[in-house]
């Protein structure tokens, strides 16, 4: 017993030296310090983003402020039928696939084995023949392998967190893929709301170009004007009726996006009525944008698990270097004969450590281990390039939203001023006092500052959905910590 005893620690120390004095031959190489991704305190956008009235963060169901059932219908159902939801929900699932696969080699690994057959052997192979069984034999193993990665260096729990930060990506992902199809369906049902105003503009502007043709009809009979100008009226006539027909195809057009975007087919917009956007509460910018932007965004933050995920993997990468060790035993039976399997003596096993070192696999692990490393400084340029992004949509909404408030102010003030230049206008020519000339001129006038009024009070709506996007949309990074589980549906 001693002597086995010794002879298992000489096993043991001569083992362990030798992982020592090989391991210490393992080269990893050296390339350079790690790019460190971007601070929100580092991209500067103080000025920028400063406000004198700070507003609160989007809230979750963000769209319901604008008190429109119909849009709310509409974004739930695209929240509930997505394809691109669908999708998102299915890579969440392939990560924790892959997430419960990487965490396998932690644990012991074990197998059942059982054979049966059947063995004839040689009466010729140098073993006399008397001690030869005869004929052909039955023979059985039944054994269990049991094998333990002591994971010396960490790779396998890196490859666990890579795995886990990864499924925390995607599950920011579906978060991001939920905001995309909201703000999609709000920007399509703005641009359904402009072609609805515009469509009502022009049919008021066919209704008095059709009056003005009767009017100019009666002149003409009276002799008071000349076929000229009522050809001219029936030109203006025409052209409104023509600007009611493309408008139209417009119309059509938000409707089939707007079925599609929420899941439903071209058939389901025939059913949507004109919006009545009240636009109860346009958000604002909130007074820690310039701080709280980056963990406010669930694209942001699906990069920077990314970032971490890429470097864990370089931490797999670098742990092939050096030697791994391995517990395995295996126990089982063996007999030539069934009836002898279980009989006393058939046991048979060995248990002990392996040692697997790598060695003359230096361009292998060299590649290896620097694609890591690409991968991590690709994922922080994306990462960086995501906060900039974020830094600049949100300064891009907030330019644009004062700019439209002078726009929309001057050009209301223009379209009150062009009304009632067109109904003195009117009354002139009523009177026998101007010409139709005139007319057309300020109609055409008053026309296009009401066009114009329309467009950009449509774009108040857009300019708000692109800032609710820019600000996340009501994303909670804690909410998106627990990925969805397999049964959770996708709305």
């Amino acid at each position: 017993m001693k002597t086995e005893l010794a002879s298992t620690s000489r096993f043991r120390v001569a083992l362990l030296s030798a992982t020592a004095l090989l391991g210490g031959c393992a080269s990893v190489p050296d390339l350079g310090p790690q790019p460190v991704p971007r601070t929100a305190q580092s991209v500067a956008a103080a000025i920028t983003l400063a406000t004198n009235v700070p507003a609160t963060w989007p809230a979750g169901e963000w769209w319901r402020a604008y008190g429109d059932p119909q849009l709310d219908r509409l974004i739930e159902a695209g929240l509930a039928d997505s394809p691109d939801l669908a999708a998102a929900v299915a890579r969440v699932r392939s990560s924790q696939a892959q997430l419960r696969e990487a965490g396998a080699p932690l644990g012991p690994r074990g197998s059942v084995n059982a054979s049966a057959g059947g063995i004839k052997q040689s009466y010729n192979n140098g073993i006399p023949p008397g001690f030869v069984p005869q004929g052909i034999n039955d023979t059985a193993t039944l054994n269990v392998q049991l094998g333990f990665d002591l994971d010396l260096w960490g790779r396998n729990r890196a490859a666990l967190r890579a795995a886990r930060l990864q499924a925390e990506a995607a599950a920011f992902d579906l978060q991001q893929a939920r905001l995309v199809i909201a703000t999609a369906i709000a920007q399509s049902y703005a641009q359904y709301a402009l072609a609805s105003a515009d469509r009502a503009v022009a049919a008021r502007a066919a209704s008095l170009r059709q009056q003005t043709r009767t009017l100019v009809q009666a002149r003409v009979s009276g002799g008071l004007d000349t076929q000229a100008q009522l050809q001219a009226a029936a030109a203006e006539t025409a052209s409104a009726r023509g600007d009611i027909a493309a408008l139209d195809e417009q119309i059509a057009l938000a409707r089939n996006s707007l079925a599609v975007l929420s899941g439903q087919g071209p058939d389901a917009g025939l059913a949507l009525g004109p919006p009545q956007l009240a636009l109860l509460a346009a958000h604002g910018i909130p007074g820690d944008a310039t701080t709280e932007l980056v963990a406010r965004r669930p694209d942001i933050q699906s990069a920077r698990a990314l970032v971490e995920s890429a470097d864990q993997r370089i931490r797999v990468a670098r742990a092939d270097y050096y030697p791994s060790i391995n517990l395995n035993a295996l126990v089982g039976l063996q007999a030539l004969g069934l009836g002898n399997l279980f009989k006393t003596g058939s046991a048979y096993g060995n248990a002990g450590p392996a040692l697997s070192l790598p060695l003359f696999r230096g361009a292998e692990l060299g590649g290896r281990y620097a694609g890591a490393r690409a991968g991590f400084d690709e994922a922080v340029a994306r990462y960086d390039g995501a906060v900039l992004t974020a830094y600049r949509e949100a300064a891009d909404a907030v330019a644009s939203r004062a700019a439209l408030a002078e726009r929309l102010a001057q050009s209301r003030a223009a379209l009150t001023a062009a009304r009632s230049a067109a109904t003195l206008t009117d009354m002139r020519y009523r009177g026998g006092l101007g010409t139709y000339l005139d007319v057309l001129t300020v109609q055409r006038t008053a026309l296009i500052a009401e066009r114009q009024v329309t467009d950009l009070e449509a774009r108040v709506f857009l300019l708000d959905v692109q800032l609710v996007r820019a600000l996340g949309g009501g994303f909670s990074p804690d909410a998106a910590a627990t990925p969805p589980t397999k049964d959770m549906p996708h709305g």
